[in-house]
């Protein structure tokens, strides 16, 4: 992307060109991403398996998700789903 913003600045490429080119670049970057978090999720179900620990393991995903979609836990809520 940096040398699409380049070739812009330079007047190589039209803005109206570059612009479409660098949206569709970052979705290529999504779905590469997208790919390797989905094998390292698979990866780490493999291991909670073979460890037996994967309540725990279960647990701090499930506060990993919630801290990132909800922005943080309030004291009044419990530490994790399912518990008192």
């Amino acid at each position: 992307m940096g040398n699409v913003y380049r070739e812009m600045r330079q007047g190589a490429t039209k803005i109206a060109d570059g612009t479409r080119l660098i949206y569709c670049l970052k979705c290529m970057r999504d779905v590469i991403e997208t790919i390797a978090v989905e094998r390292i999720e698979d990866r780490l179900g493999q291991l909670e398996g073979a460890s037996g620990h994967a309540g725990t393991t279960r647990l701090i995903s499930e506060r990993i998700d919630v801290l990132a979609i909800g922005g943080g836990l309030d004291r009044d809520e419990p530490s994790a789903p399912g518990e008192p």
